[in-house]
């Protein structure tokens, strides 16, 4: 991209624009902790490469939408972050970290989670289940949570109201990037249910799964549920990149 000479001959109220306006949407920041230490006593860093208006010029780290974040007081480590628009990806276990922090840019700005329930030494996924997920009830600006499992979606059903109403959560494969949320979680666990394992040359079993919402006497829902489920069979799970 050529260079814009002019640039710094702009009013000032217009370089303050074009610095805030400069973000990556989206961004997948992974933030980590020391192992082997108390979550974030040795500070807090990130494989992510820094956003490059943080590194332009002073005048653009001042008025840029990113900020120093995910700062301790015995670290002098920090991460530019934008609230905002980043994907703050963690082990679920920093969420309780973080959320003990109070009136942190953490524990109060940050928007959409991304969490991982396994690392290179255990799963995590109980312990997501009973404590970590309950925390995220304690972050009043999160919209949005991701969480990444490598055991496959199957046992991840009825999760999603884990972080509470006001939160769209997804249950992503770490290993494909498939999802589902609370509207498709339905019909993939009943092309599951009746159409995993059950194909051997024979023609599918047409069965739908009855749970403790069921009301099999209504055909309308029976229909509905039905072609849902078909439709799943045909079209399959969305997908996220994970090349990030």
């Amino acid at each position: 991209m050529a260079t814009f000479h002019p640039f710094p001959r702009l009013p000032l109220e217009l370089r303050i624009q074009t610095w805030a306006q400069a973000v990556t949407n989206e961004r997948v920041v992974k933030v980590r902790a020391p192992r082997r230490q108390s979550a974030g006593s040795g500070g807090y860093w990130s494989p992510t490469p820094t956003p490059a208006v943080t590194r332009t010029c002073k005048e653009s780290r001042k008025f840029c939408s990113y900020q120093p974040a995910f700062k301790i007081a015995t670290s002098p480590r920090y991460i530019w972050a934008c609230f905002e628009s980043d994907i703050v990806q963690i082990e679920s276990g920093l969420v309780e970290a973080f959320a003990e922090r109070e009136d942190s840019l953490e524990k109060t700005e940050i928007r959409h989670f991304r969490l991982e329930v396994f690392n290179d030494l255990y799963d995590a996924s109980e312990l997501f289940v009973h404590y970590h997920s309950q925390r995220l009830r304690d972050f009043p600006k999160l919209k949005r949570c991701d969480v990444l499992v490598d055991d496959g979606l199957r046992k991840w059903d009825q999760c999603h109201w884990k972080a509470g109403p006001k939160v769209y959560m997804r249950f992503v494969d770490a290993k494909t990037g498939k999802w589902f949320d609370a509207e498709s979680e339905g019909p993939y666990m009943d092309y599951m249910d009746n159409f995993i394992g059950l194909e051997q040359g024979l023609e599918y079993i047409s069965y739908t799964r009855i749970d403790d919402d069921w009301d099999e006497d209504n055909e309308e829902d029976v229909k509905r549920r039905y072609e849902a489920m078909v439709k799943m069979k045909k079209e399959g799970l969305p997908c996220i990149n994970l090349n990030y």
